[in-house]
Parts: structure tokens; C-alpha cells; sequence
């Protein structure tokens, strides 16, 4: 931020450098930004089912640029998630399936939740500014093989330690609509007690009561 310096000799920042500072201006200073884009998708269809109405629904989201620029260096987040990201920005692709039906008083839903793939470590981001990072992954046989800035995983083995793997999470939720102020309910998250939030959140249960007056 030298161009908020004023030097005594009068030149700007570096030629000013050769005298003392006078002044340091205070002044707003827009020091970075995030660039973002992506695609948005939502199809819904209901039906009825027995004596009853199906409602189904699939939501996503896919990003494909989710950068960063700070000090005039730019860097791609978009597919890393982890510790060892430059940057995070998470997965490209977020998406839910969401299965609903009801059937008189009584409603049972069903979603799944789905966490595209992603790497922990994108490497350099083909910018020499930023620390080269490498990535290490076991071949057959226990061999290793060394491979810097990249997000592929072992076609041999299918693992990698610079792997986030697809994961599809499952919801399960249910209530009873007791009368025309009363409703009960009851839910499921992640059912299959799958790791989510950077491993802090696991399985949860979810009960009460909703009332209107």
C-alpha cells in the first residue's frame, strides 16, 4: 500500500525511498476482491400417488470460478476444500434431491444431499508467487508416486491423499399435522453419520412441535 506514502523528497514509492516519510495517508483502500460465477438449476414435478400427492425436486449449483485477488495476486479456489488450499472455495458441485409425500394428516420426506468431488491442495495455481505445494499418491505395490499442483487421483488405486471423493448424505424427516394449529415432527440428518463441516458434524436428531395461533 505505498501509494498512501508521502516521502519528504516529493517522488512516490520506490524513488521516494531514499528520504524519510512525512505522511501516511488514511484512506480506504480496496486491497482485494472475490470473482464468482457458476450455474443455478431447480426442477420441481408433483403428482398424485395413491391417495395421496408425491413431490419430487432436485436443486444444484455448480461454480466454476470462485477466485480470489489479494495483493495483486489472483488465485482459483473453485474444487479445493481443505487445510492445505491457498485458497477454499469449496466443491464445484452442490446439489439436493428432495423426495416428499403426503397423504392426509401424515407427511415423510426423504433428501439427499450431494457434495461434488474436490482436492485439498491445488498447488501453485500456476502462480510463481505463491508457495509451490506438493501432492504425494501410493501406487500399487506401496510405490510412491510424487506429483506437484495437481488434483488426480491414482487410477490404480482410486485413493489419493489429495482426494475429496463425491459424497451423497441422506436425510429422513417426518410429521403429523394435528390439527389446524398443531403440527409434530421429526427428523434425520445425515443418516448415514457421514463426516460434513470439516468433520465436526455428524448425525442428528431433530423432534418438536409447531403451533399457530
Amino acid at each position: 500500500y505505498c501509494s498512501l506514502l508521502v516521502f519528504a523528497n516529493g517522488l512516490p514509492y520506490p524513488a521516494g525511498t531514499t528520504s524519510q516519510v512525512n505522511f501516511v495517508h488514511r484512506a480506504p483502500v480496496n486491497a482485494g476482491g472475490v470473482t464468482t460465477a457458476g450455474i443455478d438449476f431447480n426442477i420441481a414435478y408433483g403428482f398424485d400417488l395413491f391417495t395421496g400427492q408425491m413431490d419430487m425436486s432436485a436443486n444444484g449449483n455448480y461454480v466454476y470460478d470462485f477466485s480470489r485477488t489479494l495483493n495483486n495476486i489472483t488465485y482459483q479456489g473453485a474444487g479445493c476444500s481443505g487445510g492445505a488450499c491457498y485458497y477454499s472455495g469449496g466443491a464445484k458441485f452442490e446439489g439436493a434431491l428432495d423426495f416428499n409425500y403426503r397423504e392426509g394428516a401424515w407427511s415423510f420426506g426423504t433428501v439427499f444431499r450431494i457434495t461434488g468431488e474436490s482436492v485439498m491442495d491445488l498447488g501453485t495455481g500456476g502462480n510463481p508467487l505463491i508457495a509451490q505445494q506438493g501432492v504425494t499418491f501410493t501406487s500399487v505395490g506401496g510405490a510412491n508416486i510424487a506429483a506437484v499442483g495437481t488434483g488426480q487421483r491414482n487410477l490404480l488405486t482410486g485413493a489419493s491423499t489429495n482426494y475429496n471423493a463425491t459424497v451423497v448424505r441422506t436425510d429422513l424427516r417426518a410429521q403429523y399435522r394435528w390439527n389446524s394449529n398443531i403440527t409434530l415432527f421429526g427428523a434425520v440428518d445425515n443418516i448415514q453419520n457421514l463426516p460434513t463441516a470439516g468433520g465436526q458434524l455428524r448425525r442428528t436428531w431433530r423432534a418438536g412441535v409447531r403451533w399457530n395461533y
